[in-house]
């Protein structure tokens, strides 16, 4: 069995391999994209049978809920024939509010009994000092 400095260490060790491994692995992926993908096409490409590039688009909505809302009026007033798909860019879901679920009271949790899965997460281990 391990001494406790030795799971520490051992800990470290890993986790500073798959950091670089990590590093390492995107290097390799962004010089076969360039590489062997120079004019790749959105969506799937392939080099002979053996090697497979998606390309993609990453999208980010602005975090400011009035402003998407004001954004999407503007929208349907000038672009009328296409209420209907303006109206599915946007998608609203409901989000889930820890703080707030732990201020209420026992009872009004189980309201959310019937909803709300409730499992133990991957534990977050750090040393002090260390930068994630």
């Amino acid at each position: 069995m391990a001494t406790d400095r030795e799971l520490i260490v051992n800990w470290r060790l890993a986790k500073l391999r798959l950091a670089q491994a990590k590093r390492d692995e995107l290097s390799w992926r962004n010089l076969i994209a360039k590489q062997l993908f120079p004019h790749a096409e959105l969506g799937t490409n392939w080099y002979g049978d053996e090697v497979k590039l998606v390309a993609k688009e990453n999208f980010t909505l602005d975090r400011n809920e009035e402003l998407v809302a004001e954004t999407l009026a503007e929208m349907f007033a000038k672009y009328p024939d296409e209420q209907r798909t303006i109206s599915c860019v946007v998608e609203y879901r409901p989000s889930f509010k820890e703080p707030a679920y732990r201020l209420l009271s026992d009872a009004a949790k189980q309201a959310f009994a019937s909803v709300l899965t409730i499992k133990p997460g991957l534990p977050t281990v750090s040393l002090k000092g260390e930068k994630e």
